[in-house]
């Protein structure tokens, strides 16, 4: 049995998320639409299926921060992400 991937390269993290490309994509990525790829030195670029998920939930205002915590830093963080 696979088990759902974790993180999407640009091509697939611009489908899951409807764009039609993945130069569409990633100047979403850049006007802050979407969330930066995951602060990793891999090749190639690997967004969160998670923080995707998040976002469209935030978008729709399905989701109030699903991610509180009682530590800024991380707090911070996350909202970075």
């Amino acid at each position: 049995m696979a088990l759902p991937p974790l993180t999407l390269p640009i091509n697939e993290a611009a489908r899951f998320v409807g764009c039609k490309n993945p130069k569409q994509f990633q100047r979403e990525v850049d006007e802050g639409i979407w969330p930066k790829p995951l602060p990793i030195k891999s090749r190639p670029k690997r967004w969160s299926v998670e923080a995707l998920k998040q976002r469209v939930a935030e978008m729709t205002g399905i989701a109030t921060n699903a991610y509180d915590s009682d530590d800024p830093l991380l707090d911070q963080r996350l909202r970075e992400f």
